[in-house]
Parts: C-alpha cells; sequence; structure tokens
C-alpha cells in the first residue's frame, strides 16, 4: 500500500548534520511521514503565526490551506506529506499543544478518524452529491475536528 513505512525511526542527523524528526499521519491503515527540520521548525512556526491579522494565525491557515491535507490522503503518491498539507500539520500541533515544542521538536502521530469516509468524487466536485460536497468543506475547512494527536517515543 501506497505510504506504508516503519514507524520505528522517530528522529535521525542528516548528512548536513540537521536533526530530522519524523511525524506521522495515519489514515485507514496507511501510514504517511513527515520530516520536520528540528532547526527550521521556528521560523516555520513564525511564518504561520503571521498568517492572519486577527484571530488565532494557525486556525486561519488550516481553513485557508486544509484542501491539502485532504489532497494527501485522498491521493498519497510517495508516502510523504509535503508543503501545505505538512504546515497544517504544524499549524495544528502547535495551536493546541504548544507546551510539547518547548523543549525541541517532538515525535507526533496524527490520526484521522477511521469512520472519517473521504468524500472522493468521480469528476469536478461541482458534479458531486451535496452531502459529499458538505463532508469535503467540513474536513478543509476543519481537518483537526477528524484528527487526533499524540506524541511518541522520548522526545519533547
Amino acid at each position: 500500500m501506497p505510504g506504508s513505512f516503519a514507524p520505528q525511526l522517530l528522529t535521525e542527523r542528516r548528512w548536513d548534520g540537521m536533526q530530522r524528526v519524523w511525524w506521522a499521519l495515519e489514515y485507514r491503515g496507511m501510514t504517511l511521514r513527515t520530516a520536520i527540520l528540528e532547526e527550521d521548525l521556528p521560523e516555520q512556526i513564525a511564518t504561520l503565526a503571521r498568517t492572519a491579522k486577527t484571530g488565532c494565525p494557525f486556525t486561519a491557515f488550516v481553513q485557508r490551506f486544509g484542501f491539502g491535507l485532504y489532497g494527501t490522503l485522498a491521493e498519497p503518491y510517495d508516502g510523504q506529506v509535503h508543503g501545505a498539507a505538512r504546515d497544517v500539520l504544524i499549524a495544528i500541533a502547535y495551536r493546541d499543544h504548544p507546551e510539547w515544542f518547548a523543549a525541541g521538536t517532538p515525535a507526533l502521530r496524527f490520526t484521522v478518524d477511521p469512520g472519517f469516509e473521504i468524500p472522493v468524487g468521480e469528476g469536478e466536485i461541482a458534479t458531486w452529491p451535496a452531502e459529499k460536497v458538505a463532508l469535503y468543506r467540513e474536513f478543509v475547512t476543519t481537518p483537526d475536528r477528524f484528527i487526533r494527536i499524540e506524541r511518541v517515543g522520548a522526545r519533547g
């Protein structure tokens, strides 16, 4: 199955000396991974914190870019979480658990509720049934309602 990797590796030192912490996104037996570079994370969080002038910037980012996480789950192509989808996970984790980041980058596992059916449809979304469109919109604007986060291993 695409995206199924051994979950035992939580951290590693890269060839350039940077510390990489692996996060996992699990959904119905599929595990996708993403590497978080510990040295880059403070800058990524600062950038996410500037995404909205009012309200919680992390929530605003999740609502604006949650579709990236949906796309990753609907069509995983290389077993990893990239770009905006990875940043959505960072925003959710930091917003909900900033204390986990106080001692460095925690190793995390995100589990999507297996009862949630990714609303994949044939053709353009405009041709989907109304209930499928509503479910898609709910997930892409509030994916954190469908995701449980936990720290794994001894990090953080």
